[in-house]
């Protein structure tokens, strides 16, 4: 089953839109913040849903993600580039 992986749980008291949102096609993994989101998590996640910079150390763990989808109306926080020489694809839903 994938895993997408919410890194910067903004409100923490109700994950159900977001696990409506997967269908039960996927399991849906919330972290309050970078620092809490496990090596084991950013190594295993298939998605990532969240805004935000991340760092090298956080990109060079991402062996099985696929896609980082930003919850904002651009993509000046991200390396585009970067990104997709690493096969992940970046998109945002505004």
């Amino acid at each position: 089953m994938p895993k997408v992986l919410w890194p910067q749980v903004r409100w923490k008291d109700d994950m159900a839109p977001e696990l409506w949102g997967l269908d039960g096609g996927a399991e849906g993994w919330f972290a309050e913040s970078l620092d809490s989101v496990t090596t084991d998590q950013w190594r295993t996640c298939d998605g990532i849903i969240g805004y935000g910079q991340y760092s090298q150390d956080i990109i060079q763990d991402l062996d099985n993600c696929r896609v980082l989808v930003l919850p904002a109306v651009g993509f000046n926080t991200v390396d585009i580039e970067l990104w997709s020489s690493l096969g992940i694809a970046v998109c945002n839903t505004p």
